[in-house]
């Protein structure tokens, strides 16, 4: 079984990581919904790999 790290940190600073987690908005790569994620590579990151994960919008205790 693979191991599983969480950081809570600055993604551009984070070395010898395979993917790092980005929070995401609905329009990302042409359409990607609530509770899904995208993976990208890391381009000019340090990590190899970028998951855009889209969460839910809440304000003042109501969704959206």
């Amino acid at each position: 079984m693979a191991k599983l790290e969480v950081q809570k940190a600055d993604i551009t600073t984070l070395h010898v990581v395979n993917a790092i987690v980005n929070a995401a908005n609905k329009s990302l790569l042409g359409g990607c919904e609530t509770g899904d994620a995208k993976l990208t590579a890391g381009y000019e990151l340090p990590a190899k790999h970028v998951i855009h994960a889209v969460g839910s919008r809440w304000s003042n205790g109501k969704k959206n």
